[in-house]
């Protein structure tokens, strides 16, 4: 196992103080790759989160090299995608919460997995995660949160990688099934985690930003994130989750939100809304 204590990427990247934007799905296409990597060399983003599930994982984590001192690269805990399902320990989104709210799921067997997941992330990018989130917000669910605290505890004490707090900000102008996906959110673990995390001394950043319905509708994104900037002046340790691509892959059901969103970010506007709120981009 890599030292913690000499990794660049358990310091946490993105500043204690400050909303940090990060981009999930790293490694879950090359179009989701290449844009992450485009913003990161832009500064337009402050953080990714990676799918180690995923065969383009030894293969793309070359280009995210660069941005080891500058950015907080994650592990994106993943029980529910594909490449979950394929290597055998994945279930679909509704399976994995009913077993998980009847505890039907095997600590031992989810302690290991979790392991399993830290040991694909190092091997190939050679440190610790500089924080751990979950694909669908599964880290929060009850059993995994349980093991997935302990596991880091153990495994680096007090350099355990931040984690994302997914209690979810709901802005004025969410819509009914914005706010009804962000309170399900919470309910599956929110509160929970947080008291856990704090009495396992590991530290968590939140709340979350960024929780929308995926519309592609041209000019939508741009305004929920002048919304959830507004947001984040009373949550200066916000996480604000984001999902870009270059192109819209024919099997990914949010591939066009997906598109828009990685125009909005590398574009004009992005940067100026960001200096009118005071975050750090460009």
């Amino acid at each position: 196992m890599p030292d913690p204590a000499a990794s660049p990427s358990t310091a946490n990247a993105c500043a204690p103080q400050g909303l940090c934007v990060c981009a999930d799905d790293y490694a879950a296409s090359q179009a989701v790759s290449e844009a992450i990597v485009r913003l990161l060399a832009q500064r337009r983003i402050h953080a990714t989160s990676v799918m180690v599930c995923s065969p383009r994982w030894s293969s793309d984590a070359h280009a995210l090299k660069p941005f080891a001192q500058q950015a907080s690269i994650g592990l994106h805990l993943d029980w529910t995608s594909a490449f979950a399902q394929a290597q055998g320990h994945g279930l679909g989104l509704g399976a994995l919460m009913g077993r998980s709210a009847v505890r039907g799921l095997s600590r031992p067997h989810v302690e290991r997995e979790i392991g399993r997941q830290l040991d694909a992330f190092e091997s190939v990018w050679q440190a610790p995660p500089g924080h751990v989130d979950g694909h669908q917000h599964i880290h929060q669910f009850p059993v995994i949160r349980e093991a997935l605290l302990h596991t880091l505890s153990h495994r680096y004490g007090s350099q355990a990688p931040w984690l994302r707090w997914s209690r979810v900000v709901v802005t004025q102008s969410a819509s009914w099934s914005e706010r009804l996906k962000a309170s399900v959110i919470d309910a599956w673990g929110a509160h929970a985690l947080a008291q856990r995390a704090q009495a396992c001394a590991l530290r968590l950043r939140g709340p979350l930003l960024g929780v929308y319905d995926f519309d592609p509708t041209p000019g939508v994104f741009a305004a929920h994130m002048e919304q959830w900037l507004q947001a984040s002046v009373q949550s200066p340790s916000a996480v604000l989750m984001v999902h870009p691509a270059l192109v819209a892959d024919a099997d990914d059901a949010i591939g066009a939100a997906r598109v828009h969103e990685w125009e909005f970010l590398s574009g004009a506007q992005w940067p100026d809304l960001a200096q009118r709120y005071g975050v750090a981009c460009g």
